[in-house]
């Protein structure tokens, strides 16, 4: 069922010339057609849950002003909150925004906001003139905004998904302006694997945030039970038991391996299939590894046992240095040795990714590139921890075997 606030999109008449709006496809200030589909609701997917928990935990969100959704790849972001606005819980209207790279230029970004919020407020600031170009936006067309929204009686909800999308600073620096001189008139909500597009230790201290994680995504044993119920496969008490332990209540991961089931098998999963396995091998790939850079993935592979690594030091270790070799402590990066997270994600699974995507070490040596892939995923589950405080909570379970210090782990000869 559509959102009850759902318009068709508009193009805005031009400022001062008494014209009323008239519906079509608008332009974006590079000239190309805004795309429909990015101000569009998502669908909520076959296996559908209604998770009760978080929606009375968005519902109360919303009533204070900025909300982030984040978490790591696959987690349930955006289901959980198109599951949430379709099921009409919203204090207003709600503008969707689904960000991409193109959003990252300050002119398209606000130009795609103005329409979002357009879309469903369309009387909202008709003199607020649009971005003329894709790398700017005018500062009074913020100021503008922001009174038009302050003014308004009813809230609207602004829900940008895909946060990790936009790295400019500036457009992170007015999105704050826009929200601290909107107030009581907007709601944000900032769904991503990462939140770094508004500053959330301001708005914690304020209390005005509200954070829905990681741990908070993870599905519950009986959310899990009702997901799994929801396909063919006909899976034991236990064996449900074993899938919802094995994945950590990681949506994707429950939802791949059911769907890799034989329908009708009644037997307990006693581990992940060989299929789930692949299945995930194949959604890391193409959703956590494949969007990295190469030299991302280099850094961290050649960086990753230093607790502190200066710059200088991350190009040389980077750099075409073959006469030059990285020794690192023996023995402490055996399979069960990197903490929770493999758990969720077993050695087997991210070594067939590396053979699959022939990135293994060209030689072997004491950290193999699995280290690096468990601490890329590490980065993004924890991105405001910082490198240090990461690794050791990727290597938490090697303070038994005193491993952790990393001052001697690493030595350039």
């Amino acid at each position: 069922m559509n959102h009850p606030f759902a318009a068709r999109s508009l193009i805005d008449p031009a400022p001062g010339d008494g014209r009323s709006p008239t519906y079509g496809t608008p332009h974006g200030p590079n000239g190309d057609p805004l795309l429909s589909a990015k101000l569009s609701i998502p669908p909520v997917p076959p296996a559908y849950l209604s998770r009760n928990r978080l929606f009375e935990l968005l519902t109360g969100a919303t009533k204070r002003g900025v909300t982030a959704i984040h978490g790591p790849a696959g987690s349930g972001k955006t289901a959980l909150t198109a599951g949430w606005v379709r099921a009409g819980q919203a204090p207003g209207p709600v503008a969707w925004l689904t960000l991409d790279g193109e959003d990252n230029a300050p002119g398209m970004f606000w130009t795609y906001i103005l329409h979002a919020l357009r879309r469903n407020a369309s009387r909202l600031a008709p003199d607020v003139p649009a971005p003329t170009r894709p790398d700017l936006v005018d500062r009074s067309t913020l100021t503008r905004l922001a009174t038009a929204l302050a003014e308004r009686a009813q809230p609207i909800v602004l829900v940008l998904d895909g946060a990790e999308q936009i790295s400019n600073r500036s457009i992170a620096a007015d999105l704050d302006m826009l929200v601290r001189y909107s107030t009581p008139g907007l709601r944000l909500i900032v769904v991503g694997r990462s939140a770094r597009l508004i500053p959330l230790q301001r708005y914690q201290l304020s209390g005005e945030l509200t954070e829905i994680d990681a741990d908070d995504l993870a599905l519950t044993r009986e959310e899990a039970v009702k997901i799994l119920r929801s396909y063919p496969a006909n899976l034991t008490d236990d064996g449900i038991a074993h899938l919802h332990d094995s994945t950590g209540g990681w949506m994707t991961g429950v939802c791949l391996h059911a769907l890799a089931l034989e329908p009708g098998g009644g037997e307990p999963v006693r581990r992940p299939s060989a299929a789930g396995n692949h299945a995930i091998a194949e959604f890391l790939r193409t959703e956590v590894l494949d969007p990295q850079p190469s030299r991302v993935r280099d850094l961290l592979v050649r960086t990753s046992i230093a607790e502190t690594v200066h710059p200088d030091l991350a190009d040389w270790l980077t750099g075409r240095l073959d006469a030059r070799a990285v020794t690192v402590a023996a023995g402490v990066f055996a399979p069960g040795h990197l903490g929770e997270l493999t758990q969720y994600l077993p050695f087997e699974l991210v070594d067939d990714i590396l053979a699959q995507t022939k990135t293994v070490q060209r030689r072997l040596r004491d950290l193999p590139s699995r280290v690096g892939v468990y601490f890329l995923l590490a980065l993004g589950m924890y991105p405001r921890l910082g490198y240090a405080r990461v690794w050791a909570k990727l290597t938490a379970g090697l303070a038994a075997i005193h491993a952790a210090g990393s001052r001697a782990a690493i030595a350039i000869p």
